[in-house]
């Protein structure tokens, strides 16, 4: 009987892991996913790291800076948001560095250098080859949740120059609602 209760608790066991590890799966792909295009399997790659180098520390680049500004389309829970984006362009690529306050704690952002200024909604995402698709490494795309505060901070790194057509950064939902946009030229 004690044998028959162990192998149970173990087989439990088992199936609570083994559900645990599909869910952590499924929540590092939840921002990934909420994108349409999934021509490229390992655009997460590309999406940001907490520990790049920032924008504004890497040297010999051509550094911008830029404030976020509150989009028409943003809910009034984002009015009180600041923020900037940062833009360096180097010998080695370019690099964007996010930095944010007041958002709503423990939620998703997506983030992309778009490709017109933020008077005009900031297009459609700017693209190293715009006959090639949307995801990274083809585009810039910075993925963040925000902290217990309301704090969001990320950085991406693409080891292409951007030109002159990218034009702005938008931060939106994971639904894809346009929440903020820093014009970078």
């Amino acid at each position: 009987m004690m044998r028959l209760h162990c192998n149970r608790l173990l087989f439990l066991v088992a199936v609570a892991a083994g559900l645990m590890i599909l869910l952590a799966g499924c929540a590092r792909q939840s921002i990934y996913d909420a994108h349409k295009d999934h021509d490229h399997e390992h655009a997460w790659d590309y999406v940001g790291d907490v520990n790049a180098t920032p924008a504004d520390v890497v040297e010999g680049a051509d550094f911008t800076e830029a404030p976020f500004v509150l989009m028409e389309t943003a809910s009034v829970d984002y009015n009180s948001t600041t923020g900037t984006a940062q833009m360096a362009i180097h010998d080695h690529g370019t690099t964007v560095t996010l930095r944010l306050s007041n958002l709503l704690p423990n939620t998703d952002y997506i983030s992309h250098v778009h490709d017109e200024p933020c008077s005009t909604g900031g297009g459609t995402y700017y693209r190293f080859d715009p006959d090639a698709g949307e995801l990274p490494p083809n585009a810039i795309h910075i993925n963040f949740t925000s902290n217990d505060h309301g704090t969001g901070f990320m950085t991406a790194e693409n080891a292409k120059q951007v030109d002159e057509s990218a034009h702005s950064v938008i931060v939106h939902t994971t639904a894809e609602v346009s929440l903020l946009c820093a014009d970078m030229q």
